[in-house]
């Protein structure tokens, strides 16, 4: 049995400006029912996450959610690097 790659979703990847970098966050189906969401950040335009879910939520709004705070965590942490 071949494995299928699992879909993005949402409209489009959330950016955010770090410092001068892109981050973008993703939400991605990786697990099953009943919580298959979890979600990804990626730097600029890497193929590689920088930092993603360690949990699975049941609905993309949620992963969506706790992806956002994680992004601004990055933007916290680029801050105090900066500061």
């Amino acid at each position: 049995m071949r494995a299928r790659m699992a879909p993005k979703l949402g409209i489009g990847p959330v950016q955010d400006h770090i410092g001068g970098m892109k981050y973008r966050l993703e939400v991605k189906v990786r697990g099953a029912y009943p919580k298959p969401f979890t979600w990804e950040i990626y730097k600029g335009g890497k193929p590689l996450w920088v930092e993603r879910s360690g949990d699975s939520y049941s609905s993309e709004s949620e992963a969506r959610e706790a992806g956002n705070a994680a992004l601004l965590r990055w933007r916290n942490r680029e801050d105090q690097n900066r500061g």
